[in-house]
């Protein structure tokens, strides 16, 4: 094999930005990522799949993570392998990821692990859409910055949990693709990231808000599944049903602002328990060397964890959205913050 030097496969692209190579990256710091995300669920909300992949190219870490959600149990995957300079093999062991037409189409792939397996293409059905920079400062090191865009779509392929073959025709889900420096802990209150998907249209949004309730990041999108243009969201308000344990909703109202001056209100209602994202490595487990190849797996029966004691409190439930007369599926992505000093409060 060519020994590159100090360069990548990618520094043969006309594609650079600044006078270094794309074997490093604009920070030092290690954990500096890119990083993809998808999820998969069924229009009848019985499976939610979320599934990433992502590079640290200071720390020459690649990891990916596959969690699978149904009314059975939660099952994850967490792999891990040396970079090797290698920024466009997107893949790692038995999980692959490939960009089939750019900003279009991709292909994800599982072989069998922990009873999951799955071949399916993501086809995009709306533009994709790019959010702002989001930044918090930290109190301790170097502070969080990163941008991300997201895309939505619809699925054909395979899928098999415990040897059952799901079918994938008619399933949708969101794609996103972020970059930047992103501490496990960001000291937030509040955290949502919304994917509702509507017959002609999907409602999305990414939304921040302090310990103290003031809103720090707010930015979104209609993204219509025509040639429309997106109709960019300006504020968000809610107010969740949240369960006993102060960290999980039984139910979400949500309230679009946009930027025409409309306002669409929708509420969300679990059609799962919710999945864990400390099942897929979120909250510190990402971006460590882990040596050549790296596999572990576990299942989760629902109720058996607590989250109050998980690395992180994110959670990806798959719901059904009810606005206006019309009715959705998608993803509310949300975290509550478990500092004593917080409680959540509605901001309606």
């Amino acid at each position: 094999m060519m020994r590159l030097q100090g360069l990548t496969v990618e520094d043969d692209y006309l594609l650079h930005q600044v006078p270094d190579s794309f074997v490093t990256a604009v920070s030092s710091n290690p954990r500096w990522f890119e990083r993809l995300y998808f999820n998969i669920h069924d229009p009848d909300g019985t499976f939610l799949v979320v599934t990433g992949f992502g590079v640290f190219p200071n720390a020459q870490v690649a990891d990916g993570y596959v969690v699978v959600e149904d009314q059975n149990a939660q099952r994850n995957v967490r792999l891990a392998r040396d970079l090797a300079g290698r920024r466009t093999a997107t893949e790692v062991g038995p999980l692959r990821f490939t960009m089939v037409e750019p900003m279009r189409r991709w292909r994800l792939q599982l072989d069998e692990t922990e009873r999951v397996a799955f071949d399916v293409t993501f086809e995009a059905r709306s533009v994709p859409y790019s959010v702002g920079l989001i930044e918090f400062p930290q109190q301790n090191g170097p502070d969080t910055a990163f941008r991300h865009y997201n895309q939505a779509g619809t699925y054909s392929g395979q899928l098999v949990i415990d040897g059952v073959e799901h079918a994938v025709e008619g399933c949708l889900g969101q794609r996103d693709h972020s970059w930047g420096l992103r501490q496990p802990r960001e000291r937030l209150g509040l955290h949502f990231w919304i994917c509702a998907h509507f017959d002609d249209h999907t409602l999305m949004a990414s939304y921040n808000e302090s310990r103290e309730h003031e809103v720090s990041f707010c930015e979104g999108a209609i993204l219509y599944a025509d040639e429309r243009d997106p109709v960019r969201v300006v504020d968000l308000k809610h107010d969740m049903d949240v369960t006993p344990n102060g960290l999980q909703a039984s139910e979400t109202r949500l309230r679009f602002v946009l930027e025409d001056g409309r306002t669409i209100e929708t509420v969300a209602r679990p059609t799962l328990p919710g999945l864990l994202m400390s099942g897929g490595g979120h909250g510190g487990w990402h971006g460590q060397h882990r040596g050549d190849l790296h596999v572990e797996s576990e299942r989760w029966e629902h109720g058996t964890r607590d989250i109050s004691k998980e690395p992180i409190g994110i959670v990806d439930q798959l719901a059904r959205f009810e606005t206006d007369g019309a009715t959705g599926i998608g993803v509310v992505e949300f975290g509550i913050s478990r500092s004593r000093s917080y409680t959540y409060k509605a901001r309606w």
